[in-house]
């Protein structure tokens, strides 16, 4: 996994027009969508909040917020989907996107 923490803001943002120019977000629409039902839950907020300094093991994650590991694997599908984090095996991490929530929420 990259280290996008030290991503700039400029560079957190060239990485969302790259996705959009390669066709990984086909529908603004509904990428909007996403990302907005994706913040609704206060659970995916924390969950953001909680990778802001490091990626997380998901065994880790559940037992820091106190999330059954059901509910936290649906709550990080959510935020994948909406590009906000990725997983990588069992280690959840922060993509440029969801750095830039956390910083300029």
């Amino acid at each position: 996994m990259r280290d996008v923490r030290s991503m700039s803001k400029e560079q957190c943002e060239a990485w969302m027009r790259e996705l959009e120019e390669s066709g990984a977000i086909r529908d603004i629409t509904e990428d909007h969508r996403l990302r907005l039902a994706a913040l609704q839950n206060p659970a995916r907020r924390r969950i953001l909040e909680a990778l802001r300094d490091r990626p997380m093991g998901l065994e880790e994650l559940s037992q820091r917020l106190n999330i059954p590991s059901t509910q936290l694997r649906f709550h990080i599908e959510m935020l994948r989907s909406a590009l906000y984090v990725e997983l990588e095996g069992d280690v959840v991490d922060l993509t440029p996107r969801g750095v830039h929530y956390i910083r300029y929420r």
